[in-house]
């Protein structure tokens, strides 16, 4: 018969048996610390977490429409989130504009860049006005500060004043024949379509201006859509008109802002046109928005309804796909009157 296998020696089971015993006890010790100081501890987390996710002072500033004719007055709207009860300090605003701009602020005359005081409680609201000179577009800052005996809050919003007494782009011919070749812009190049090509409609094209301000991940977004002006395309470019012919290639000129504290992400805008049969056109998905980013449309359609005054309606985000700080600034119209 062969050798049985030799036996552990007992030593080591006595080691191992000792060892699983110290471990238990080592436990056991940590399981009775942690229960005594179970209470404390979970203060201090529970603390911890409160302060991570803890909304900060913020100033939010939000105005009606941002896109607005020059010399037209606004009215601003103030909210100070998460100030303290017993700070004190006083609140100021500015306007970032240069010398070829005039600005208006409360009723009054202010100097670009000059703080204007707002008294020390939260100003409910203020107006501006801005005339602009040279160019069509011209965005502003407005700049709201709260200056605290022990704290600092800044916030902007972005406005861009229309100078409708400056043509969107340069002029033309208007008398030319409309059978020419016909060329359309895009955002990176032109695209020519010659008379029998088949020209879709609707149709648009799009230019996106950046605000450059950072998304508060605590914020809200608010689309915000401001038509700009109704008339047409002749030979390319847009043209402003109140009254068009049914032959006419209408359009409408309009800004999609992000008048929020967080970005959008991705969207889209419906139009309600006024053809002979009532179209309803849905954009492609849009770009994501930060802050005071916002994008200039120009949307053309043929076939508009004749003989009458008629509507053309948009609606930025229909579904509420987003929760914003205000879903009434999300739709606007353009009026034609047809002949």
């Amino acid at each position: 018969m062969a050798d049985e296998e030799p036996g552990r020696p007992i030593w080591i089971t006595i080691l191992a048996v000792a060892g699983i015993l110290a471990v238990i006890f080592a436990l056991g010790i940590s399981v009775f610390q942690l229960a005594t100081r179970g209470s404390d501890r979970v203060s201090e987390i529970t603390a911890g977490l409160g302060g991570l996710f803890e909304r900060n002072e913020r100033i939010i500033l939000s105005v009606d429409e941002s896109a607005i004719n020059s010399k037209d007055e606004v009215t601003l709207f103030v909210e100070h989130r998460n100030k303290s009860a017993d700070q004190n300090g006083v609140y100021v605003a500015l306007i970032d504009c240069d010398e070829e701009a005039t600005a208006i602020l409360n009723d009054e005359e202010v100097a670009c860049n000059e703080e204007i005081g707002l008294g020390e409680e939260t100003p409910e609201s203020f107006t501006v006005a801005m005339q602009t000179e040279n160019l069509r577009y011209t965005d502003i800052p407005v700049i709201v500060r709260y200056v605290g005996e022990d704290n600092f809050v800044e916030t902007d919003t972005l406005l861009t004043i229309v100078n409708t007494d400056i043509a969107s782009t340069p002029e033309e011919d208007e008398t030319a024949d409309e059978d020419e070749t016909v060329d359309k812009e895009t955002d990176d190049e032109v695209v020519t379509d010659t008379e029998d090509s088949e020209e879709a409609t609707p149709q648009y094209v799009t230019v996106k201006r950046y605000g450059g301000r950072y998304s508060d991940p605590n914020g809200t977004p608010d689309l915000q859509l401001s038509v700009t002006e109704s008339g047409i395309i002749r030979n390319g470019n847009f043209r402003e008109r109140s009254e068009v012919q049914e032959s006419d290639r209408a359009a409408v000129s309009f800004t999609i802002s992000n008048a929020g504290t967080k970005e959008t992400g991705t969207w889209y805008f419906i139009a309600l046109l006024p053809t002979g049969e009532t179209y309803y056109f849905r954009s492609d998905n849009q770009e994501n928005l930060l802050p005071g980013d916002r994008i200039e449309y120009i949307l053309a359609f043929d076939d508009i309804e004749g003989n009458r005054e008629t509507e053309l309606y948009l609606y930025a985000d229909p579904t509420d796909s987003m929760t914003e700080l205000s879903e009434t600034n999300n739709v606007d119209e353009a009026v034609y009157y047809v002949r």
